[in-house]
C-alpha cells in the first residue's frame, strides 16, 4: 500500500496503487468533482427543470435533531458492520481514518505507545471480542504474526477424532466430519481395505443414517 494526501482536506490516507484513489473519502471525492467547472455545469444541465425530491419542503427541527443523533453530524462512537468500534475524529487527520473515523483500538494503542502505529502493525483483541477495547485486552503485533495467531486459534477450535485404522487422534474440519471422515491419512485409508467395501459400508457407523 502507498500513502497519499487528500487534495480536499489534506488528510494522509493509505490505498493500493491499482485503485487510483485521489481522495480519502466519498464526501471529499464529491467536493473534488464539484470543484471542477465542467462537472458543475453538467450537473446543472442534467437537473435543470427537474423538481427536488424534497419538493421545496425542509426538515423540521426535531427531524434535524434525530438525523444528528443518528451519526450524520458526528456521533463519537459507532459499531461498524465489521464489528469494530470507530471513533469520530472531528476533522483531525489520521493515516487509518476512513470517512472521518478511525478504529478505537488503534487510537488507544497509539495513546499508550506515544506514537503512531507502523503500517505493518495491527491491534489484536485477546479475548476475541471486537468491542472490548480495554488496554489489557489489546495486543500490538505485526500483520504476519496476527494471521499466524488467528490460525492457531482456529486450529484449537477444530475437533479431534480417532483414526479407524491406526487409532491415532487427528484434527479435521467440521465439513469433513459431516462427510464421514474416518482415516488420518490416505495410507491408512488404503491399508484398511476401505475401497474394497461396498458403498453403503464406507461411512462411519456413528454418522450412518441407519445407525442405532
Amino acid at each position: 500500500m502507498i500513502e497519499r494526501v487528500c487534495p480536499v482536506c489534506n488528510t494522509v490516507f493509505r490505498t493500493y496503487p491499482s485503485q487510483n484513489r485521489q481522495t480519502c473519502s466519498r464526501s471529499c471525492a464529491r467536493r473534488l468533482c464539484w470543484a471542477r467547472p465542467e462537472y458543475a455545469a453538467h450537473m446543472s444541465r442534467a437537473h435543470k427543470g427537474k423538481p427536488s425530491w424534497m419538493r421545496g419542503r425542509t426538515h423540521s427541527e426535531d427531524t434535524r435533531r434525530k438525523i444528528g443523533a443518528a451519526g450524520y453530524s458526528g456521533v463519537e462512537r459507532i459499531i461498524a458492520s465489521n464489528g469494530y468500534v470507530y471513533v469520530y475524529l472531528y476533522g483531525m487527520p489520521h493515516p487509518r481514518a476512513m470517512n472521518g473515523r478511525a478504529p478505537e483500538q488503534v487510537l488507544i494503542a497509539e495513546r499508550v505507545l506515544g506514537r503512531l502505529l507502523r503500517p505493518n502493525e495491527v491491534v489484536h483483541h485477546i479475548n476475541q471480542i471486537k468491542t472490548d477495547n480495554r488496554n489489557e485486552n489489546l495486543l500490538i503485533c505485526t500483520a504476519t504474526y496476527h494471521r499466524w495467531l488467528h490460525g492457531q486459534l482456529k486450529r484449537r477450535q477444530t475437533p479431534w477424532i480417532r483414526c479407524d485404522h491406526c487409532g491415532r487422534l487427528f484434527q479435521v474440519k467440521t465439513s469433513r466430519i459431516r462427510r464421514g471422515a474416518r482415516f488420518c491419512s490416505q495410507a491408512c485409508k488404503v491399508a484398511s481395505g476401505f475401497y474394497q467395501l461396498p458403498p453403503h459400508a464406507r461411512t462411519r457407523s456413528d454418522h450412518h443414517p441407519d445407525a442405532r
